[in-house]
């Protein structure tokens, strides 16, 4: 079973510009902006670490949320998926531990929103399949 449930991707409209949202009083703060995006296309091999990450700046409080196919990703309640955040630097990281070819290929994407409007920016991950032999090399190695 997919620790994640798939979703069909949306294609990325307005990307890392400001979309409208409910407005406060114009002049008084700033919308979220990315100083760092997510790469467009990210590729990896599988069993492999990936980090997401991003540098948003604009008036806080921002909030940040992560979607993996169209859907919100859990990441408190997933072993290879790990979360750092440093509101102060405005830095957002989203690490997989142990990417998997069956269930971590896709597109992640990072919504950033505050009173003042929303944006994203998606990276699509792409993973290839190790090779038999590094595969068996790692599990003699692991079991050491």
């Amino acid at each position: 079973m997919s620790r994640f449930q798939k979703a069909p991707a949306k294609p990325a409209v307005g990307k890392g510009a400001p979309e409208p949202a409910a407005k406060k009083e114009q002049g008084k703060g700033e919308a979220p902006v990315f100083d760092v995006c997510l790469p467009p296309k990210q590729e990896v091999v599988e069993l492999s670490g990936v980090d997401f990450k991003v540098k948003i700046k604009g008036t806080q409080p921002i909030e940040v949320k992560w979607t993996f196919d169209g859907e919100p990703l859990d990441i408190d309640n997933n072993v290879n998926l790990e979360y750092e955040v440093d509101e102060d630097a405005g830095e957002y990281k989203l690490i997989i531990t142990e990417a998997s070819l069956d269930s971590d290929s896709g597109i992640y994407r990072c919504i950033a929103k505050n009173d003042y409007g929303e944006v994203f920016s998606e990276c699509d991950l792409l993973l290839e399949e190790m090779p038999e032999h590094v595969k068996q090399a790692l599990s003699e190695f692991n079991k050491k």
